[in-house]
């Protein structure tokens, strides 16, 4: 015969009672010279969050902040990655020219609209990263503009390139503590550190 050594009791539920929410730690201070791979959202062990071409923007930009991110991978029905969109894609003027151009309210602007596609997506292979630098990451992000970068890997098995990470200039930015901004490229890593650094010239 089992015993309880505890009796649990059930009450009820109070009205007020409110959610337990998980608060992540501080991400780890990172600066210039630190690994690239210390600021790459590795998907081995982040979920890479998606949505579907033909979803609504604004439903888009509802997952983007419920999952606490700027960007998600446009999958078609076969899973296969045919863009990405980002919240600017959808809060900035392309929206604003999608609808315009295909003669649509904005709650009506699908993710097609606005998405770039996968023709116009470059990565970096995990190879390189692995032997880069916080500052090359940088360095190609605002080199190409962009908020966002991919990086693929090739899979020993079959040999097809699979995404591995992706780089975020916010989440380089949590990590080194202030803004980054993507566009204007730096020459050098000397002239990187002057942008970043204006007071200083350096880490």
């Amino acid at each position: 015969m089992t015993t309880f050594v505890t009796k649990l009791n059930p009450y009820p539920l109070s009205a007020d009672t409110p959610i337990r929410r998980l608060t992540p730690p501080p991400p780890e201070r990172v600066n210039l010279h630190d690994p690239a791979v210390k600021v790459m959202t590795d998907l081995r062990r982040v979920k890479l969050a998606t949505i579907g071409p033909d979803d609504n923007i604004d439903f888009a930009l509802q997952v983007m902040i419920h999952a606490e991110v700027r960007m998600l991978a446009v999958l078609d029905k076969d899973d296969v990655l045919i863009g990405l969109i980002t919240a600017r894609d959808i809060m900035g003027e392309r929206a604003i020219n999608a609808s315009n151009s295909e003669e649509l309210p904005h709650n009506r602007v699908l993710v097609r609209h606005v998405m770039t596609p996968r023709s116009e997506i470059t990565v970096l292979h995990m190879e390189d990263v692995e032997h880069a630098h916080v500052r090359d990451a940088i360095m190609v992000l605002r080199e190409a503009g962009r908020h966002h970068t991919l990086v693929v890997e090739q899979e020993p098995d079959s040999g097809r390139c699979v995404l591995r990470g992706v780089f975020s200039v916010t989440q380089i930015g949590r990590h080194m503590g202030m803004e980054i901004t993507p566009g204007g490229a730096a020459q050098s890593f000397a002239e990187l550190e002057r942008i970043l650094y204006p007071q200083v010239g350096m880490t």
